[in-house]
């Protein structure tokens, strides 16, 4: 609890403090979530219908036993109704527009250009499959993420594992994350 007791604790003068006051507020964060990461084994176990050991590789151990579990779930409503509604809900693709209020025909046609380049660089981003994974994410854990980022002269994106993603809990109840 030590970035809790002090705020603003990256603007100290000595650096060996301010390294000992971020591990010490990583070594809260991740207790925090160990917790968290238990919660996200379950939820996946439950529509998967696999055992997991945890989330990432652990060596020399299968992943998930599909044989064995005896906690196997015959007719698996939780994975049927979250498939259900990401083949509903993600067959809508959103695209965004560009309006100009009060333009006119060069800016309109301008407009048209730009949702047509948009539309391509999230086809070839494909933005849409992965934003089904991320959406299934977020009905089975609550939340899912999508990292966006360029490279070189092209747009990627892929999809992050909420248990990959650290958040201070308390302090996103007092401020923004």
């Amino acid at each position: 609890m030590v970035m809790r007791s002090r705020p603003n604790w990256w603007l100290d003068e000595s650096e060996g403090e301010r390294s000992e006051l971020l591990f010490g507020s990583l070594e809260d964060i991740k207790g925090e979530k160990d917790s968290l990461d238990g919660n996200f084994n379950e939820w996946l176990r439950l529509y998967s219908n696999r055992s997991y050991g945890s989330f990432g590789p652990q060596p020399g151990q299968p992943t998930w036993n599909l044989f064995r579990d005896s906690r196997r779930i015959k007719l698996n409503v939780i994975q049927s109704c979250v498939d259900t509604l990401a083949s509903k809900i993600c067959a809508q693709k959103p695209r965004p527009q560009f309006l100009t209020s009060g333009g006119d025909w060069e800016q309109r046609t301008r407009a048209r250009g730009l949702e047509k380049f948009v539309e391509g660089t999230f086809y070839q981003a494909k933005i849409y499959t992965e934003a089904r994974k991320v959406f299934v994410d977020g009905a089975v854990f609550g939340t899912g993420y999508l990292k966006i980022w360029a490279e070189g002269d092209k747009v990627r994106c892929e999809r992050v594992y909420p248990s990959e993603i650290w958040v201070d809990e308390q302090v996103c109840k007092v401020s923004p994350p």
